[in-house]
């Protein structure tokens, strides 16, 4: 073997083993990223939904491309007529919409306390009957987040996210540690969704990029 062989041998050696370190060194969250390009979800405690109607431009089959490509399963508010869409990409309706009337008409009963709110959800005494926890709303009207989810959860069955003020990405903006709302939700052994409801006022998908990495807790 010539000197410039043993010099090629003793190169590709050394790359291979740098990138068996770099491998291993690697936790899961970093394995599932570099196989799956685009992806934001790697760690998944916390099962994460978007609201279609704050990126309506996007028609619904690129939206539905480009929602499954960060690693989200699903898509909340949903006409009936779109959820045939939905699962053509593999997705599933995390919450509907639609049907006639409107929310004054009693297609959403509201109420303006948490603790309103889980009184009826008691009385009702079923598993069909749980509150939906808009935290940009339930901000506003009371705060306490935290303590509040962590009190009522047992009669919580979905979240929405949505920064205070304004209703815009969730960044250092914003009132709410959404990192740290995410965690308290994830510690009470929650299962549902979280669905992001929020304006964007930036590009649309770089801004949900940017929620669900945060939520990804």
């Amino acid at each position: 073997m010539t000197a410039l062989d043993r010099r090629q041998v003793l190169k590709r050696g050394a790359a291979m083993a740098a990138g068996a370190v770099a491998a291993r060194s690697a936790g899961p969250g970093d394995a599932s990223a570099a196989q799956t390009p685009g992806r934001v979800v790697t760690r998944g405690r916390l099962t994460q939904s978007v609201s279609r109607w704050c990126y309506a431009k996007i028609p619904l089959p690129e939206f539905c491309r480009d929602v499954a490509a960060m690693g989200l399963t699903a898509i909340d508010l949903l006409e009936p007529e779109d959820w045939p869409v939905v699962r053509e990409h593999g997705l599933v309706c995390s919450m509907g919409y639609g049907g006639g009337g409107t929310i004054e008409d009693g297609l959403n009963w509201q109420g303006d306390r948490t603790a309103f709110g889980v009184e009826v959800v008691a009385a009702v005494n079923s598993p069909r009957v749980k509150l939906l926890y808009d935290a940009y709303h339930m901000q506003i009207m009371e705060g306490d987040v935290i303590r509040t989810i962590r009190q009522h959860h047992a009669h919580i069955a979905h979240y929405h996210t949505g920064g205070v003020p304004g209703r815009h990405e969730l960044d250092d903006t914003q009132e709410l540690q959404w990192a740290a709302v995410c965690r308290a939700i994830v510690d009470t052994g929650f299962t549902g969704y979280l669905a992001h409801e929020f304006v964007p006022t930036r590009d649309p998908l770089t801004s949900l990029r940017d929620a669900v990495a945060l939520c990804d807790v």
